[in-house]
């Protein structure tokens, strides 16, 4: 089987967990942000506690969903990827159009990938670092 016959027949799923893994990262994300701008106060013990069970709460049950739904996409597109670069010509004018946006549609998944991880850490760090 060629890389085109591969491509045709995986850019249909791939489109659907991008898209889906997009839509989830856009429901959490304002509540991430809303859980990193917590102003974690040690001087008050309850409501530090309170907003640190908060900050766990939402790394668990809500980001890490959307950090490996993010990872699914671009884990499944590498080997791909590297089949395209391995066959591809460097051409500025002369360039395969499904090759290409095959690879840029995995670098924006790659990007999506490590901001979704770096917010996960972010989290991770507050609502587990000991202060």
């Amino acid at each position: 089987m060629n890389i085109e016959q591969v491509l045709d027949k995986t850019f249909d799923a791939i489109s659907l967990l991008l898209a889906f893994s997009s839509i989830l990262f856009g429901i959490r994300y304002p509540e991430a942000i809303k859980v990193l701008d917590f102003i974690l106060d040690p001087y008050k013990p309850i409501e530090f506690k309170t907003k640190r069970q908060e900050i766990r709460r939402t790394l668990w049950l809500k980001w890490l969903p959307v950090v490996g739904l993010s990872f699914i996409p671009t884990y499944s597109m590498s080997p791909i990827v590297v089949a395209i670069i391995r066959q591809s010509n460097l051409s500025l004018f002369h360039f395969e159009t499904v090759r290409t946006a095959f690879f840029l549609t995995w670098i924006v998944s790659l990007l999506f990938f490590f901001s979704s991880l770096v917010f996960a850490i972010k989290m991770g760090l507050k609502g587990y670092k000991n202060i």
